[in-house]
């Protein structure tokens, strides 16, 4: 299945801390904070579809 591997892969660089922890620096908290709340979803999303499609 597709959409396994593509949940897996890239729910783990939208969850990680050092990425959120430069984007808590840089870019302030509110986008640190909406960041995985915004893409995980839309992940799990594609990967759902990709699992449909493929």
């Amino acid at each position: 299945m597709f959409g396994n591997s593509f949940v897996f892969l890239t729910g783990g660089v939208v969850t990680d801390y050092t990425e959120i922890v430069i984007l808590w620096i840089n870019a302030g908290k509110r986008t640190a904070i909406w960041l995985p709340i915004i893409t995980i979803p839309q992940v799990i999303l594609l990967g759902i579809i990709a699992n449909t499609i493929f």
